[in-house]
């Protein structure tokens, strides 16, 4: 698991506006803070597909949001990024009969299509998921589920990372100011 945290830096942004009341500053930060982590979240999501050949939904999954609020002791807001690996259908599986059969993922972007001798996709559970299978053994049973990577393994790669916190300190100083004018009255 993963926690991305914002905390905030007030004293020194308060001291440059020279304005507002303390329960003013708690506010805009409060305010500025859970701002900048939805964009913590929306560019971690974005430099994931960037990357990755994989869907929007499968990767917001694996998102947590704690926001901030006005009854913590430190205000602090938290994107947690936790997950098992993703099943290989959720990166564009296709499955072929011809010659060799196989399906095919494309997981990196950059990457072409790789093939898997002799899995196939089918449908798992009473649900009606669609997932990428292998047989384990050369009977009918038992067979598997076949997954890449996770998104916290995705999410640590050093362009995801240095995006997220650029982004989160630049929303984070635009929006605190924003806001304490705008509380403020200015």
């Amino acid at each position: 698991m993963i926690t991305v945290n914002v905390r905030s830096d007030a004293k020194r942004m308060v001291a440059s506006l020279e304005a507002g009341t303390k329960a003013n500053v708690n506010k805009a930060t409060i305010r500025a803070l859970n701002r900048a982590i939805d964009t913590a979240q929306t560019i971690a999501n974005r430099k994931i597909r960037e990357r990755y050949n994989v869907k929007a939904a499968a990767v917001r999954k694996a998102f947590k949001k704690k926001r901030a609020h006005g009854k913590q002791a430190y205000v602090v807001a938290e994107l947690k990024i936790r997950g098992t690996r993703i099943p290989l259908i959720e990166f564009g599986a296709n499955w072929t009969r011809k010659m060799k059969p196989g399906a095919s993922v494309k997981v990196l972007k950059d990457g072409g299509r790789k093939r898997i001798a002799g899995a196939f996709i089918g449908v798992h559970g009473s649900l009606g998921q669609r997932h990428v299978f292998m047989r384990t053994t050369k009977d009918r049973y038992p067979i598997k589920t076949l997954r890449s990577v996770s998104v916290p393994q995705q999410f640590v790669h050093k362009q995801v990372i240095e995006a997220v916190n650029k982004a989160t300190r630049e929303t984070f100083s635009k929006n605190f100011e924003q806001q304490l004018r705008f509380l403020s009255g200015v």
